[in-house]
């Protein structure tokens, strides 16, 4: 117990240290995005990216770079120094021995030189006698001392890191599931997927399954990509399929799907800071504008976009 409670009181200042640089981080990511207004979705998209990785090393860096410090000295664990242990000479404790006569009582005090006293010596009072021992009463028992604050913050953010890893690990296993029930899509489908991934320029292999279940599109997966339509997507017009098809795959090619995963990851360790939700947010919406921008540039008309949005 003594050993949780003292890493825990050395955790709190490293992870008060860690979230202020992750605020000015993001703060400054905050700046960039809106200085960059004017650009593009997929400009606005990097910077957030950016700072979302740099949330991920910051802990590392932490650790790794002790110098890179933003709390003040005091906010330090203070060590307690350790004791010293004093040296005294052997030919003083030897000369010492020699002339106490209470360490040799043999010696007489007649037998002594006698002593030249200075004027500093003589107007110094003698050592009071020793007093009696006070009667020995019984102590009483010492409060126990009550854990500081600071002790319960580590398992504190454990708790909270390990309830949203939960949840990532939930929503994968539950999309894992739902591809079981799922069907592959054939006929005019597959070739309309087939065109979609020509035009993106997507080589990478990807599973068009059909969900009866599901409303709408989603694409998943970080080493085997699968996108899940659907059910009702077999009778869309041929524009409208053509504009989710390449919106998905959008997402694809930019590695959005690893991006989110990371995105989640940051949350999760920096779940108390308000920002990084904000972060993630922010970098959800460039994300989307992103391939909406990639496709307008295949020709799509915006406003038949619109309306299939």
């Amino acid at each position: 117990m003594n050993r949780l409670l003292l890493l825990s009181a050395a955790a709190v200042p490293l992870l008060a240290d860690a979230s202020l640089k992750s605020a000015a981080l993001l703060v400054l990511a905050g700046v960039c995005a809106l200085a960059m207004r004017w650009a593009s979705a997929a400009a606005r998209h990097m910077v957030w990216l950016a700072a979302v990785l740099a949330l991920l090393l910051v802990p590392v860096l932490s650790v790794v770079l002790p110098g890179w410090r933003v709390l003040p000295q005091w906010a330090a664990v203070p060590v307690p120094p350790a004791s010293v242990p004093v040296i005294v000479p052997r030919h003083q404790s030897d000369q010492t021995d020699r002339t106490d006569p209470e360490n040799h009582p043999a010696i007489l005090p007649s037998m002594l030189p006698p002593r030249t006293e200075s004027p500093a010596f003589i107007t110094a009072e003698p050592p009071p006698a020793p007093s009696a021992p006070p009667a020995r009463t019984a102590a009483a028992p010492a409060p126990a001392a009550a854990a500081p604050t600071g002790t319960w913050l580590l398992p504190a953010w454990a708790a909270g890191c390990a309830l949203l890893l939960l949840r990532l690990t939930a929503a994968h296993y539950m999309l894992r599931r739902a591809t079981h029930r799922c069907e592959t899509a054939t006929g005019p489908l597959a070739a309309a997927f087939a065109d979609a991934a020509k035009e993106t320029g997507l080589r990478q292999p990807v599973r068009l399954l059909m969900d009866e279940k599901r409303t709408i599109p989603v694409v998943w997966g970080l080493f085997r990509p699968r996108l899940l339509l659907p059910a009702e997507a077999a009778t869309w017009p041929e524009s409208q399929l053509r504009s989710v098809l390449l919106h998905e795959l959008a997402h694809l090619r930019r590695r959005d799907p690893l991006v989110q995963f990371l995105a989640q990851l940051a949350c999760a360790l920096h779940w108390f800071n308000p920002l990084v939700w904000l972060a993630a947010w922010r970098l959800h919406v460039e994300r989307e504008r992103a391939c909406d921008d990639l496709v307008l540039a295949h020709g799509v008309r915006p406003s038949e976009y619109a309306g299939h949005l």
